[in-house]
């Protein structure tokens, strides 16, 4: 018990800020604005000023991901698949993460049924039993790993439907008030998802045990059955896993292995595929760090249009400092945000800081740029003034 807990709940490295965060304000721009944070890393932001030119060459130069395909870390962790709903604005994370815990709750009751019917049918216990021919021992072994296999779908099973249940309720009361809620709930998130999974491996096995164990007798009918059953099934699976592979690459990059296994092998055997993955990963999560820094998603302290226009200005800033040093390619949503936690959201907040305050922020070379940009628009406006001024005084004599 005590690895289980250690292996899908282990601490997620970095500053814990969950025990002094202020309840009713959002944590996740403050997770971003720490590189060590598991959901920074979730996100690729680099850890360090020197490791950014590494990362970002590695998400724009497809020759260092032949030269090094584990440029780019990943967190081996299916929490991964919990930390985009908790990127979401926080009317949509908090209607939207209600929504989830319903629809395990009522599935995990609907299935419930289907997996009771299975094992009516496959048991000699129940209703189906195997009484209607001789039971050999090849039937007996079966029988006896096909009860202790459908007692765990069923268990499963009511487990998934009482905490979803449980969970639904909660979200309920909780989500709306609280703008943490989808983040602190990723461990239960990804746990309701291990007991799904768990359970359609459990109920498949007892589908193939009691398919043998009813059919025993008929070799070929067995056969069929189990090929028309594959041929139904491992479809569906192969489909899953395409869309997963095309649609959500950074969280299948960022899953533990096994999961990453069960979903695509191919991104995990072959050289190419790995690769592949990683590329596409990256180029989801820029996606994602743009849509959370544009102002549409961290916006709880600049909603209105003068706080988006400043924050604008920073981002023209900061792309034409990128510009001058010849590196357009740079992500500065990364350091705006940082700039934001520090509460510099307008220009003229970084009016009078020097080279040295500014590359706290940024990269070295880029907040030189920046000071310079800064130092020279200040210029001008004096000199407009000045000239104003002057302008002014001519008329009055």
């Amino acid at each position: 018990m005590t690895f289980l807990t250690r292996r899908f709940f282990s601490r997620e490295g970095g500053n814990s800020t969950t025990s002094h965060r202020t309840p009713l304000t959002s944590i996740t721009g403050e997770l971003l604005s720490d590189p060590d944070s598991e959901l920074a890393k979730f996100l690729f932001v680099p850890p360090s000023q020197q490791r950014q030119q590494q990362t970002q060459s590695s998400l724009n130069n497809e020759e260092e991901y032949n030269e090094n395909e584990t440029a780019i870390p990943s967190i081996k962790s299916n929490r991964a698949w919990a930390y985009c709903l908790a990127l979401e604005s926080p009317t949509v994370r908090s209607d939207r993460i209600v929504m989830v815990y319903e629809t395990y709750a009522i599935f995990g009751a609907l299935f419930l049924g289907g997996t009771w019917v299975l094992y009516e049918w496959g048991s000699t216990l129940a209703y189906g039993g195997g009484q209607g021919h001789e039971v050999d021992a090849i039937n007996r072994i079966m029988y006896m790993i096909f009860e202790p296999t459908m007692a765990i779908a069923i268990g499963l099973n009511i487990l998934l439907a009482f905490l979803g249940s449980m969970m639904w309720i909660m979200s309920i009361s909780f989500s709306a008030s609280n703008p943490n809620w989808a983040y602190s709930c990723r461990h239960m998130t990804v746990y309701m998802q291990m007991l799904f999974t768990c359970m359609l491996v459990f109920v498949t096995l007892g589908l193939v045990l009691g398919v043998i164990a009813k059919f025993a007798p008929s070799i070929p009918t067995v056969i069929i059955t189990l090929v028309l059953i594959g041929v139904a099934e491992i479809p569906g699976q192969y489909y899953m896993g395409k869309l997963v592979r095309e649609e959500v690459p950074l969280e299948l990059y960022h899953s533990s292995l096994w999961w990453k296994l069960l979903l695509s092998p191919q991104s995990v055997l072959t050289k190419k595929g790995r690769l592949d993955l990683q590329k596409d990963a990256s180029s989801r999560a820029a996606t994602l760090r743009e849509q959370f820094f544009s102002g549409n998603r961290v916006t709880h302290n600049s909603t209105t249009a003068s706080s988006t226009s400043q924050r604008v200005d920073l981002q023209n800033l900061l792309k034409k400092a990128a510009k001058s040093i010849g590196r357009s390619d740079i992500d500065i949503s990364i350091y705006i945000a940082r700039l934001e936690a520090d509460l510099y959201t307008d220009i003229g907040h970084l009016t009078g800081e020097d080279v040295d305050e500014l590359s706290r922020f940024m990269p070295r070379r880029l907040a030189k740029e920046v000071h310079k940009i800064i130092m020279m628009a200040g210029t001008i406006v004096k000199k407009n003034r000045e000239k104003n001024r002057e302008g002014t005084s001519t008329v009055i004599d």
